[in-house]
């Protein structure tokens, strides 16, 4: 996979804890960490407190797990390079030790205006985030969410189906599970698939399927979800799936409300059910909320907000950290649609751009236009449009053989935009991204004209190596 390692292998420790009272959202953020570190030649070991559900996804995932060392600032063994650190419980004064003997990134949360230790990087993913005071750098918003790379290849069309409903790995929604399915069916959705350790009262239009080991095998399956507010409602986003988030316990009032103008939100606090984090308690709160499932904005927005990067950007800021530089800037990679039909064909038109394609012709706006719906309606393809602080930057396609299990992939960049790495980055990152997610694609292909010696020197750069030519063409691949 082409990951371009800044660093010497270190061993890198995910600090969190989870189990059936704490729930396994903090070790479902760490591990898509883990896996992105492994995938760029490092170590990566989780170090806590496990059981119930977290445990298992740990013992799923095979990453190495080790229980907190005793003695040790936040409770992080010495022979660890870098840490990052995602647990509650633990004092300033831990984080700061902590800091001080090796780089360390610090997850918030929840609402805390306590700045990270010196030497330390902040990671908070929300809608909300802003740099705290009295810190220089930080991971703000949900460019840097740590999702499972794999929901990101959930997003499908709009589905006539199930419900998912989770409530988290943990025992907090047993009290809301009931009032959630009954509202649901009121609403008139009358087929719910209940998953987790909840087992739902029997009765028709329920099935209980225990704990799944992610959502990334089925939000693309289902028409919607009703979830905690948690990390769960940016994966839905991330997938592009209609969500009703429910406000089980007071750390996640902030994912509710941020989402709230975006999705039906309730509050299921004290085992009763509002309309909305702060708002009295309702009877028909759920199955009002569950109404406007099909409402939600999630499928139109979702994927253009979390664009399903973020753990191999936490990644690269902690490497960085360890480096001694900022973290780098950062290339959002999100879906293209019809508006993006102008820019797309200006860019394709381009006379350097045409000279070095297989089709070297002129495109006419309408020929553009019918070949830009029959790719966004592919299943087996991917087009998007790389964006660096807001602004369009280059389009990537991946066109995949699912028989072969590989993929083509093709790359424009800005003509204005061009020089400085900005290619190089948009290759590697594009095509970690897709062999991430797609665990069924075995590798990436590229074709690019000999005479195009900038490409090829981009693409080597990016981790692609030879495989063929074909008189004046040569194809590079990328391998998982």
């Amino acid at each position: 996979m082409p990951v371009i390692r800044s660093v010497a292998a270190m061993l890198i420790a995910l600090r969190c804890d989870g189990g059936d009272v704490l729930g396994a959202g903090h070790v479902g953020r760490c591990l898509p960490v883990a896996r992105a570190l492994v995938r760029a030649g490092h170590e990566a070991v989780v170090v806590g407190d496990h059981d119930g559900v977290a445990l298992a996804m740990l013992e799923r995932a095979g990453i190495a797990r080790r229980p907190p060392a005793p003695g040790e600032p936040c409770g992080i063994p010495s022979d660890v390079g870098a840490a990052l650190v995602d647990v509650y419980g633990i004092g300033a004064d831990q984080r700061r030790d902590a800091a001080r003997l090796r780089p360390l990134v610090v997850v918030r949360d929840a609402v805390d205006p306590t700045p990270p230790p010196p030497g330390a990087l902040l990671l908070d993913y929300h809608l909300d985030a802003v740099l705290p005071p009295g810190a220089e750098h930080a991971l703000l918003g949900p460019d840097h969410a740590p999702l499972d790379p794999r929901v990101a290849a959930c997003r499908q069309g709009p589905h006539d189906g199930e419900v998912l409903v989770a409530l988290g790995g943990s025992t907090v929604g047993g009290r809301a599970l009931e009032p959630l399915l009954d509202g649901l069916l009121r609403a008139g959705h009358e087929r719910l698939l209940v998953a987790g350790a909840l087992v739902p009262e029997p009765r028709a239009g329920v099935e209980h399927v225990g704990p799944l080991p992610g959502l990334q095998d089925v939000l693309g399956e289902v028409s919607g979800i009703c979830c905690g507010a948690s990390v769960t409602a940016y994966e839905a986003s991330a997938a592009g799936t209609a969500a009703l988030l429910v406000v089980l316990v007071d750390n996640q009032e902030r994912v509710g409300r941020v989402f709230a103008p975006l999705t039906p939100v309730v509050d299921a606090r004290d085992g009763a059910v509002a309309d909305a984090p702060g708002v009295g308690v309702g009877p028909d709160a759920v199955s009002a909320a569950a109404a406007r499932l099909t409402a939600s904005a999630l499928p139109s927005r979702g994927p253009a907000l979390v664009d399903g990067h973020g753990a191999a950007r936490v990644r690269d800021a902690l490497l960085a950290l360890a480096d001694g530089a900022a973290p780098p800037p950062v290339l959002r990679q999100r879906p293209a649609t019809e508006d993006d039909a102008a820019l797309l064909l200006r860019w394709r038109n381009d006379p350097a751009v045409r000279a070095v394609s297989v089709t070297s012709d002129p495109i006419a706006p309408d020929e553009h236009r019918g070949w830009l719906r029959r790719v966004l309606a592919d299943p087996d393809r991917t087009l998007l449009v790389v964006e660096r602080a807001g602004v369009p930057v280059a389009t990537v396609r991946f066109d995949r053989d699912p028989a072969a299990g590989d993929a083509e992939i093709s790359v424009t960049v800005d003509p204005q935009a061009r020089g400085g790495g900005l290619g190089r980055r948009v290759l590697r990152e594009s095509t970690e991204r897709e062999l991430a997610s797609r665990p069924g694609l075995r590798r990436v292909r590229a074709l690019v004209h000999a005479d195009n010696t900038a490409s090829l020197r981009a693409f080597e750069a990016a981790g692609y190596g030879p495989a063929g030519a074909d008189g004046a063409w040569r194809t590079l691949e990328a391998l998982r």
